[in-house]
């Protein structure tokens, strides 16, 4: 998100450039009015520079402002409301750029995908209130662990997707067993005082293997998946 950090600058420097109107505007009127400019500006310096400071202060102030809701704004449509992960939009976008910068710059993309075990079961037997915490407690999880290069996003609904640029298949592997171990690691506490163990099944592929295509990068990961599925859960699969 480093562009909507240089938001809030942008708009700042903009609402700095406005706010030099404020004292331009006042000379020129005092010059048109038919008064010695340079003689105004000399017995009321003060004044224009009051005028000077005091509107760059203000003007600058609210172009910043704006450019922070601005950013809260941009951040609230590219995030998961309910994992704070980064949301499905947010991911498809990512994926085609990174993807694209790995075909330029010769490098690896790998991605995981990760899917919450029997979270169906959870839904039914404890209610979509507990599974909704489930699913805030592996976001959570996961947004502590990743790691720069790493860029995770809830997919779908008890899917979890992570890219990670410039990224071996075989670190994908240790990466994903990272994820898979602090998500079994988070436990989540009922009302009752009864604890949920969350375990998850990942699912690697990498660009080393599927060259033709962003999309069957991902694809691949989620074949991967569901064969961790099929083979017991709880575990990754390549």
């Amino acid at each position: 998100m480093e562009f909507e950090r240089r938001r809030v600058i942008v708009r700042a420097l903009q609402g700095f450039t406005l706010s030099t109107g404020s004292p331009i505007g006042w000379a020129f009127i005092r010059y048109f009015s038919g008064v010695d400019l340079l003689q105004d500006i000399e017995q009321n310096f003060s004044f224009y520079l009051y005028l000077a400071i005091g509107t760059a202060i203000v003007i600058t102030s609210f172009g910043a402002f704006v450019g922070r809701q601005e950013q809260r704004l941009t951040k609230m449509s590219l995030v998961d409301e309910l994992t704070k992960l980064y949301n499905g939009r947010y991911f498809h976008e990512r994926l085609l750029e990174t993807y694209a910068q790995s075909i330029r710059s010769e490098t690896t993309l790998s991605l995981i995908m990760l899917d919450i075990d029997h979270f169906k079961d959870i839904n039914d037997n404890y209610g979509h209130f507990v599974g909704d915490r489930v699913l805030s407690s592996v976001g959570e999880a996961v947004r502590q662990i990743c790691r720069s290069g790493e860029i995770a996003s809830r997919v779908g609904g008890e899917e979890i997707c992570v890219i990670l640029e410039n990224c071996s298949l075989n670190k994908a592997v240790n990466a994903s067993e990272r994820f898979r171990l602090a998500i079994n690691s988070a436990e989540v506490v009922l009302d009752n005082g009864k604890t949920i163990s969350v375990t998850v099944s990942a699912g690697v592929a990498s660009s080393e293997t599927t060259t033709t295509g962003a999309w069957d990068v991902y694809k691949a990961a989620d074949e991967a998946m569901y064969r961790a599925k099929q083979s017991g859960r709880n575990r990754s699969c390549v």
